[in-house]
């Protein structure tokens, strides 16, 4: 799953239609909620539960609101807490593969954890999009919309995990398909094109999921090359930092972290990563426009003016 990252340059501004879903929903709020649930369907594991930092709920995330101010956006009738808690409870499970794709470790704690937050996240996700239906209609849905974009994220993960075992620059296909790495979080959005009506929307609405959640994930990488480099997770960035190195005949296997940021700068590595991110904001508000998703339009238009002042701190150190 991709977080929006941390970046020194500047604060980003999160957009009114965003900010609104997050003040009427406190992170705070939907955080011990969200723990009340996974206590009682895992009452062993209380003490663990309440000590679980937000990111584990994805709540330290602009993105988290997203839907939900998407459901507001378009008159969805979403009960929109008991939407935000059942997306923070989901996310545990996506925290705990996240924890064992990237850092090859999580806790046994989070391990029985996260098999409950799947269990618990499902039906109410079910019973928040398809209302209507019977329980076993409304789970078929929700199970059926999880399996489909779960092999898409399967896909880019097992992409991630071939760049691990052979170092080789990525293609235009595979840069595109990082967005790929949050395709769990298309289930939410089809939710919200359901109950407004907009089922049509649905492949433009992911397409451009798709392609803002590629472009978070290569300043996401340009974040965490040093942190990525001693996990051994060779992203993009990562990966065309070491070819440089390599090709410039400089020992690229034993390189420490200053020299992995000093190479990115100089080879044009970071600057390359800023403006492909910029591309996959722009290519993602077409998608958001042609669709009316206004608050994932403002949300591109937010992260391109974060990229635009990382290029410019980039010509300035150079």
């Amino acid at each position: 799953m991709v977080e929006i990252p941390f970046c020194s340059a500047d604060k980003l501004v999160l957009p009114e239609s965003i900010l609104l879903v997050q003040e009427s929903y406190p992170w705070l709020s939907v955080e011990r909620s969200a723990k009340s649930v996974l206590s009682t369907a895992a009452p062993a594991f209380r003490s663990e539960i309440d000590n679980l930092p937000l990111s584990v709920f994805g709540l330290n995330s602009g993105f988290f609101y997203l839907p939900a101010a998407l459901a507001l956006e378009w008159a969805a009738p979403v009960p929109i807490e008991d939407f935000l808690v059942a997306l923070a409870v989901g996310h545990v499970f996506f925290a705990f593969q996240d924890s064992i794709v990237d850092g090859g470790a999580a806790s046994p704690e989070l391990c029985v954890i996260a098999h409950d937050a799947l269990f618990e996240y499902l039906p109410r996700i079910a019973a928040i999009g398809w209302p209507s239906a019977s329980p076993a209609v409304g789970s078929a849905h929700a199970i059926e919309s999880h399996r489909r974009n779960y092999l898409l994220y399967s896909a880019a993960i097992a992409n991630d995990l071939r760049h691990r075992s052979v170092l080789n620059r990525y293609t235009s296909l595979e840069i595109a398909n990082l967005g790929w790495k949050a395709a769990p979080c298309n289930t939410p959005f089809e939710v919200v094109a359901a109950r407004s009506g907009r089922q049509e929307s649905v492949p433009d609405l992911l397409e451009a999921v798709k392609y803002f959640c590629a472009g978070l994930q290569l300043m996401d990488d340009l974040s965490d090359l040093a942190v990525d480099h001693a996990d051994g997770n060779m992203t993009m960035a990562l990966s065309h930092t070491l070819l440089h190195l390599k090709d410039a005949g400089l020992e690229h296997r034993s390189a420490d972290a200053d020299d992995i940021l000093f190479a990115a700068e100089m080879s044009g590595v970071s600057l390359v990563s800023c403006q492909m991110a910029l591309r996959m904001f722009s290519v993602a508000k077409e998608f958001a426009d042609r669709v009316e998703a206004t608050p994932l339009a403002e949300l591109c238009d937010a992260w391109t003016v974060r990229a635009v002042r990382r290029i410019e701190l980039i010509d300035e150190s150079v």
